[in-house]
């Protein structure tokens, strides 16, 4: 692990689901601070929303950063080990991990089909927990870092037609405060929950009825993730980090639930 400081040179990042919306956002956040930038997706995605990580490596590329794309199904656990052995090989360590991919599901328990729960739980738990678990092995053997898990309110709170998102959440922050239990003290593993809606693409396109004035976008909630990942990773361990603009470094923390 390299040395931190307020900016984020010669560190190398994997960022998970980076081809739109947050995950985008911080890998520009995370390049312009000096990070060379994996970044990573199952596929290219819906064309409706926009994005792919050929367009998010293109743009840091040009912004004079370093950048490169692959593709990984975080539910596959070769997937994950080629991923990581693949960045090994590419570069001299590793020093953090963000995972902004999730699987939004909007239904009522009435209308909410086991295919859609399973693949709640396929994304948003059994991915992260995956990639937690190999991570921790492999950061610990290179000098330690970040593991970021982005989550969201959902996990706690009760909201109509989410139960499916809720509840794989709920499991996704079980697994980062037991595996925060079991880290090598070099290795941080944490959440960071945005703090309610996002304008993210997708989410004004699917909601162009709500009134988005004074919402914040994807830029400020990467802005966030990099004052998480400034801080040392040992103190950043089992904590809920929490967007707050009212802060100077845009996040506290939360006590475990």
């Amino acid at each position: 692990m390299t040395d931190r400081g307020p900016a984020l040179t010669r560190q190398t990042v994997i960022v998970l689901g980076a081809s739109r919306g947050i995950g985008r956002a911080v890998a520009l956040t995370l390049a312009a601070a000096g990070a060379t930038v994996v970044a990573v997706a199952r596929s290219n995605g819906d064309i409706r929303f926009g994005g792919t990580v050929e367009s998010t490596v293109s743009e840091i590329l040009a912004a004079g950063g370093s950048a490169s794309g692959l593709n990984c199904d975080l539910s596959e656990e070769t997937q994950i080990d080629g991923l990581l052995d693949e960045v090994l090989a590419a570069h001299a360590g590793l020093d953090a991990i963000v995972n902004c991919a999730a699987r939004l599901t909007s239904a009522p328990l009435a209308d909410l089909s086991a295919d859609d729960w399973d693949e709640s739980f396929r994304v948003n738990a059994r991915g992260p927990f995956l990639l937690t678990k190999a991570a921790m092995r492999v950061m610990a053997e290179h000098g330690g870092g970040h593991i970021v898990h982005l989550t969201g309110s959902g996990a706690h709170v009760a909201s109509h037609a989410r139960i499916a998102t809720g509840a794989s959440k709920a499991a996704l922050e079980r697994l980062v405060i037991g595996a925060a239990l079991e880290s090598d003290e070099s290795v941080g593993v944490s959440l960071f929950d945005p703090a309610g809606l996002v304008k993210t693409e997708r989410a004004a396109i699917l909601r162009p009825d709500l009134d988005w004035t004074g919402v914040p976008g994807p830029s400020e909630i990467a802005r966030a993730v990099l004052s998480l990942l400034r801080r040392d990773p040992a103190a950043a361990n089992g904590q809920r980090f929490v967007f707050d603009p009212s802060r100077p470094d845009l996040i506290r923390t939360e006590p475990d639930r």
